[in-house]
């Protein structure tokens, strides 16, 4: 369709907007006990949850709750019925989305149900059909997307289908009030995800794994784009398609991509204000592009978001490119003047999700990462130079593009100022000053900045939940129905009765027919330990004992039609990628990052804030006050903080004086750092008390963390973040790495320098996981030891194994670890993937001896004493299973990164340092150490050196243990000394974390 698209579809925007609408609602019914009821292994009660409002608003005795929801439900059908959606003939109502949108159910359907059918199918129908695992109605199962199973609380369902049915019916009170809709629609969504998203959008196992928030949001954004896609196509047709085959044949999806250089904008922060306002601003520019796109022009939903960008799925036949890129400029402009990069990607056309995605994600990555500005973008910041000539300009000192005047109280630029204002506001319990992360009671100590990263590109597109299972692979494998409904293991005799009076026996026959089944099987997409090899041995055996075949058919046409092995669609072992579960995939991990906050609070210490009631100072540049505090002749200086002209926050120093004198007033002498002007103040009180705790989240996203705490706290949280990831990650445990770098700094430091050092952290990242591209490029670690809880690795890697379902059950769907090929491991399962085949054990089949291949969660820190020290945050060349970051006394390969694993080592090494009770023996022995690493040149395994080191640990630490332990800890220290994690333990301890090791008594 050509001429202004933007406004065709605009013209359509209410039907669009009110399909959307009885898309995410049209399966309310499963917000529902009685549906949890219906499909569990008790009973099946009958209930058909497209009939929920007929049931409720009726009073039907099978199906009673209560008489409020029945009035509730009788007000929502009566609205919905007179909701009428049209377009290209057909006509439909918002009641009979709900009623009618199961393929069992062939009456009224018009286009609007066909489409809304067709989405459903697309997003769920392989999971439909595969899940057969049912489970009980007494403790029902909701499982994330990596396999983690929490019981669901069915007691909650009828209080939250009352909170939807009131949203819905504030929402459509006024159907026809396309503005109401327009204007309420970002807190409907809100609201609806929160009682959604406790329901499932199947009960089976191991289809458990996707919310009905996910299934509900991702059927309506395909049927949104399909419905934009049928009015902007040149056919005209309506609907567009009428099956999910042709979906993925006709490619009707394209994907429109927006990001920003998330790091570079962040890195212009001078304090912690324009930071927190920058990211502010970005989630502002976001929810902007999003009302832009789903809202103002239809176009379509967002599928995926992260920090740094935002994806939409679009219709194919969008061609006015420039138009959206005109738009998203004029926001940046609008909200920034242009000091932050937008860019913008249309993908290919297409028909999967799992092939769009992904692509569309590293193709952005590659856009900002090589920095070119689009030539169509103009900044407003440039065109401000130009005018008001008669000013002298000075650049701006925090984002290099503005400019301030100057007469300006702060040399920074309008825009700038405006971020930092909106910065200063507070989010309870967490503090915006560092100085109150920093502060300890006693004194002020080093701040660590932590990032946590996931890379999920295996998982959005498709592989590792394709390593995942819908059936069990260890029952149901040869349970597959084959053609006619025989199973696998009755295949010889399927071929058999086909083959009857069509097939003389010769070698040259039998031949052939082993070679056709042999290539069919060879299409398998799972296969277990060497079953199928089984398969040709029994059609073998039966050619030979069959002696009524005869007249083989030349052409082995026949033949090749006896094996159209329709199982291989339509009879998955394994997970299908659908929109909804790769939705699952990030809202997980998102929401992993965000339950994070309670552990950190819970690990870092309390802050006592005073103010000074009666001072008052008019300073709207948030700048910190000299300030002085005296009583008689004692007397203190800090700083303070004024907002609206008030005192809310003094350096927490300042607390103990302001305690010892409690009942005493102050002299107060507040003092312009610049100007050295000053204000007196007397007999001011302090008995205003705020508490907040140490720490600020800075970002939160589906691949990304960043945070900051006290140093002191920083392994507890450490500890509490792999724990956590175990606990909910553990069952994919290899596949799913999370990555930990933490910059320790002191309160003081630059913020660029943190900022820059944080992202050079997750450049490192990345760099290393483009290493296993290949998934036979992944690390392998053989297994020293199996026993009841753990696997133990070489090098004393060790892995708590995470095989139980919710209900104490194996998980047979889930918990598989990648391996090594072995063709003589009977539990060995081979999956096919589009360009290489992964094999892969359960984790209870793991033995001794197994080469188990993990993709490595990283962890690695740095402590900037200077500025410079974040340009040693570089990786080398590899030399081993991967890079390696020079460290000052190993040299070019030091132990750094770590896996995440090797926290325990650290833990290990303090308890053992702590035993000492002293660092004096122990610096002496890295004194000992290193200088004769330096005189002896030491690069590579020497004999000699380790036994010094030997011999050296035996004269400073072996009177601190008794025989027997000392037995076990003298190998792993010297292995440590060797390796170089002693030194860095050493340096995290000591000079970062300023543990004072106490002998115990």
């Amino acid at each position: 369709m050509s001429g202004n698209q933007i406004e065709t579809l605009q013209m359509h925007s209410r039907k669009i907007l009110l399909s959307e609408i009885g898309a995410l609602i049209h399966d309310i019914g499963k917000l529902n006990k009685l549906f949890v009821e219906r499909h569990s292994l008790e009973t099946d009660n009958g209930y058909d949850h497209g009939d929920v409002l007929k049931y409720e608003s009726e009073c039907d005795p099978n199906f009673f709750v209560s008489k409020s929801l029945g009035k509730k439900a009788q007000t929502l059908k009566d609205i919905l019925e007179s909701i009428k959606v049209s377009y290209n003939n057909e006509q439909s109502n918002l009641h009979l989305f709900l009623k009618y949108h199961h393929e069992d159910k062939d009456k009224h359907i018009d286009g609007f149900i066909q489409l809304l059918k067709v989405s459903d199918q697309f997003d769920s129908d392989e999971d439909r059909g595969n899940a057969f695992d049912q489970q009980s109605i007494c403790s029902t199962y909701q499982s994330n997307a990596f396999g983690f199973e929490k019981e669901i609380d069915l007691s909650l369902y009828e209080n939250e289908r009352s909170k939807v049915y009131d949203l819905i019916i504030n929402l459509l009170l006024n159907g026809c009030d396309v503005d109401n809709i327009q204007n309420q629609r970002e807190k409907f969504l809100e609201n609806l995800k929160e009682s959604l998203k406790k329901a499932l959008g199947m009960t089976a196992r191991a289809a458990n794994d996707v919310t009905l928030w996910e299934h509900s949001y991702m059927t309506a954004s395909i049927m949104k784009t399909l419905f934009a896609e049928s009015i902007l196509s040149e056919e005209g047709t309506f609907p567009i398609v009428k099956s999910k085959k042709e979906i993925k044949e006709t490619q009707h999806f394209k994907i429109l991509s927006i990001g920003w250089d998330y790091f570079d904008f962040l890195s212009q922060s001078q304090k912690i204000p324009d930071l927190l306002g920058r990211k502010e601003t970005l989630n502002e520019i976001k929810k902007s592009i999003k009302t832009k796109i789903e809202v103002e022009y239809v176009l379509g939903n967002c599928i995926y978001e992260d920090a740094s960008s935002v994806h939409f799925l679009i219709p194919a036949s969008f061609k006015k490119e420039d138009l959206i890129k005109k738009e998203v400029y004029g926001i940046f402009n609008k909200r920034l003047e242009g000091i932050s990069v937008p860019y913008i990607l249309f993908s290919r056309k297409g028909g999967s999700l799992v092939d769009l995605m992904p692509n569309s994600i590293q193709q952005l990555k590659t856009e900002i990462r090589i920095k070119q500005v689009p030539s169509c973008f103009e900044p407003k910041w440039a065109d401000k130079w130009k005018n008001d000539l008669y000013k002298k300009k000075l650049i701006c000192s925090t984002c290099g593009k503005g400019f301030y005047c100057e007469d300006y109280s702060e040399k920074i630029c309008d825009i700038c100022k405006t971020l930092r204002k909106k910065g200063r506001k507070e989010t309870f319990p967490q503090t915006r000053f560092i100085d109150e992360i920093a502060w300890n009671g006693n004194d002020y100590e080093n701040v660590a900045l932590f990032i946590l990263n996931f890379n999920l590109e295996n998982w959005l597109n498709g592989d590792y939940i394709n390593s995942t299972f819908i059936k069990n692979p260890e029952k149901d494998y040869h349970d597959l129905k084959w053609k006619d409904g025989k199973k696998i293991s009755g295949v010889s005799g399927l071929i058999g009765k086909e083959l009857e009076g069509n097939f003389e026996k010769n070698e040259e026959n039998i031949e052939a027919i082993l070679k056709i089944v042999s290539g069919k099987l060879d299409k398998l997409s799972v296969k277990k330990g060497n079953s199928t090899d089984n398969i040709l041995k029994s059609i073998n055996s039966l050619i030979e004992k069959e002696t009524s075949l005869n007249i083989f058919v030349t052409d082995n046409k026949f033949i090749q039609d006896c094996f159209e092995f329709s199982y291989l669609d339509e009879n998955k072992l394994f997970k299908n990628p659908s929109p909804s579960r790769l939705m699952r995939v990030w809202n997980n991990t998102e929401e992993f990052f965000k339950d994070l906050e309670n552990e950190i609070c819970q690990n870092v210490p309390s802050i006592r804030r005073y103010v000074l009631e009666g001072v008052k100072h008019n300073d709207s540049s948030g700048k910190a006050w000299k300030v002085e505090l005296s009583v008689k002749e004692d007397k203190t200086i800090g700083e303070v903080v004024f907002e609206d002209g008030k005192c809310i926050s003094i350096t927490p120093h300042l607390n103990s004086f302001i305690e010892k004198h409690n009942s005493n007033k102050f002299d107060v002498k507040l003092i312009n750092k610049e100007s050295k002007e000053q204000k007196i103040f007397n007999k001011i009180v302090s008995n205003k008390i705020k508490f907040s705790k140490a720490y600020r989240i800075i970002t939160v996203s589906p691949d990304q963390f960043i945070f900051s705490a006290p140093a002191s706290s920083s392994l507890k949280i450490l500890n509490a973040i792999k724990m956590k990831y175990m606990e909910l990650f553990g069952k994919v445990f290899g596949k799913l790495p999370l990555n930990v770098g933490v910059v320790y700094f002191q309160k003081n430091t630059p913020l660029f320098s943190i900022l820059d050092s944080a992202r050079r952290f997750t450049k490192n990242f990345e760099d290393e996981h483009s290493l296993f591209n290949a998934k036979s490029e992944i690390p392998s670690f053989e297994v020293k030891e199996v026993n009841e809880n753990e696997i133990i690795f070489n090098k004393d890697y060790r892995v708590k194994k995470s095989s139980k379902l919710g209900n104490c059950e194996i998980d047979c769907y889930h918990p598989y670890l990648l391996v090594e090929s072995n063709e003589n491991d009977e539990d060995i399962i081979e999956i096919a993937m589009d360009n290489e085949i992964i094999t892969q054990k359960h984790v209870e089949s793991i033995k001794e001896g197994d080469k188990v291949r993990i993709h490595p969660s990283f962890f690695d820190f740095e402590f900037l004493d200077t500025n410079g020290r974040r340009f040693d945050i570089v990786l080398n060349e590899r030399t081993g299973s991967w890079k390696k970051r020079k460290q000052p006394i190993i040299g070019a390969n030091g132990p750094r990164p770590y896996i995440l694993g090797d926290l325990t080592k650290f833990e290990r090494l303090k308890k053992i340092f702590e035993t000492i009770g002293s660092w004096t023996p122990i610096l002496d022995l890295e004194s000992l150490t290193v200088i004769k690493r330096q005189e002896w040149r030491i690069n590579k395994e020497n004999d000699v050196y380790k036994s010094f080191v030997n011999s050296a640990l035996e004269n400073k630490f072996s009177e601190s243990f008794e025989d027997k332990n000392w037995n076990d800890i003298k190998p792993f220290l010297l292995k440590c000394i060797l390796e170089g994690s002693f030194f860095d333990v050493i340096e995290l301890y000591k000079n970062i974390m300023k543990i004072d090791l106490k002998v115990k008594k």
